[in-house]
């Protein structure tokens, strides 16, 4: 791990390093780095280096760049430091804009966004939805999201949005793919499963201002094995609303984990094989 502090003086504080982890999350644009690292006020052997908040911090695997970004937080327990910091897809969270769209595309949108706020631009898929909508003290990374999630009702695709390189896209999930597999035996070290339908739902009912019934939607294999789990929406005017019901249709929500040896190929939302026995993991996953 190298340091840029806010006096731009360089540190390689490598070997005083105890912990590193680097992590993301598919619901937010930010990766992350928490590390910690020893210091003394007694032992003079220890490196003291000048550490503040808005420091840059990088970290490398085997001189290859994996992260870079700002210390946010950091705090000293005895004899150790703990540092946190975020690459700058956190400006996407922390930025709140103001904005009123009326027809106007997704990728247009998501071009504006960064042309206001000066923020490098990577890719953004093109697709033919139109947004109205006005955004007021919305996040940056949530307008965008509620932009290709309109997008999504329509045409099944999953996106996510990141920062690569320094420049913020928006990619669908499961397209890049990995050179890797899980496997037991292997590299696999755990592996988890569950199943809930407890946020289910399989008819939705479309009614006007007046509470009339105007359409309805469901899966009537669903109700006939758990019973029905219904939503009512609103017709709204200009918009498809039967996309709008058919994205709330909801099944059996499945949710598996596994923890591996690590691989620093492995990001969120790339495309990796696991094949586990033992849960059935066996095929594709996120």
């Amino acid at each position: 791990i190298e340091i840029i502090n806010t006096a731009k003086t360089k540190y390689d504080i490598t070997e005083a390093i105890t912990s590193v982890t680097w992590s993301g999350d598919y619901q937010q644009s930010a990766r992350k780095l928490e590390f910690s690292m020893v210091t003394s006020s007694l032992d003079k052997s220890v490196p003291k280096p000048d550490i503040p908040t808005g420091s840059i911090a990088i970290f490398y695997e085997k001189n290859v760049e994996l992260f870079r970004g700002m210390i946010f937080s950091r705090s000293v327990n005895g004899n150790e430091i703990s540092f946190l910091a975020y690459d700058d897809g956190i400006r996407l969270l922390k930025i709140k804009g103001y904005y009123n769209f009326k027809g106007k595309s997704v990728t247009s949108i998501c071009n504006q966004i960064c042309s206001d706020y000066s923020i490098p631009k990577g890719t953004f898929p093109e697709v033919s939805t139109k947004i109205t909508r006005v955004f007021i003290n919305v996040s940056l990374y949530e307008i965008i999201m509620y932009c290709y999630t309109e997008a999504s009702k329509v045409n099944g695709k999953k996106y996510m949005c990141v920062f690569d390189k320094g420049k913020v896209s928006v990619l669908e999930k499961g397209v890049n793919k990995l050179n890797l597999t899980f496997e037991e035996m292997n590299n696999l070290i755990s592996t988890s499963y569950s199943e809930s339908i407890e946020n289910m739902i399989n008819k939705v009912v479309v009614v006007d201002d007046k509470g009339s019934k105007k359409a309805h939607y469901y899966k009537q294999n669903e109700i006939d094995l758990y019973g029905l789990f219904q939503e009512v929406i609103r017709e709204t005017e200009g918009k498809d609303n039967k996309v709008e019901a058919e994205s709330k249709l909801k099944g059996i929500e499945r949710t598996c984990s596994l923890s591996g040896f690590g691989d620093t190929t492995c990001k969120v939302g790339y495309q990796v094989t696991v094949k586990d026995t033992n849960t059935n993991m066996l095929g594709f996953f996120y």
